[in-house]
């Protein structure tokens, strides 16, 4: 799984805003706002690590409990999916 193309993050106060570039601007219909953690996460999903290694890398990095990183990782994968931001096929190489 990885992050669609064509979006650039912004801090805005607390928080990160995907805004969509180009022709995503039409894809959407809104913005994306997420946390330092979701921002982690999505800058994680280039299509080169698994949810397990997203998990890790987050309960590493933010010195949480595994099993609660990967909960937490999957959830925000699934919302990010359902909102259509993640296309399931790997980069292309």
């Amino acid at each position: 799984m990885r992050r669609k193309e064509g979006f650039a993050s912004r801090k805005i106060g607390d928080s990160i805003v995907l805004v969509p570039a180009g022709a995503r601007v039409l894809d959407m219909n809104g913005l994306v706002t997420m946390n330092a953690t979701g921002l982690y996460i999505w800058e994680l999903l280039d299509g080169t690590h698994s949810l397990e290694e997203i998990a890790a890398k987050v309960a590493d990095s933010f010195e949480v409990d595994p099993e609660q990183a990967t909960t937490d990782v999957r959830e925000f994968v699934a919302q990010l999916h359902g909102i259509g931001l993640l296309q399931d096929e790997p980069a292309a190489v």
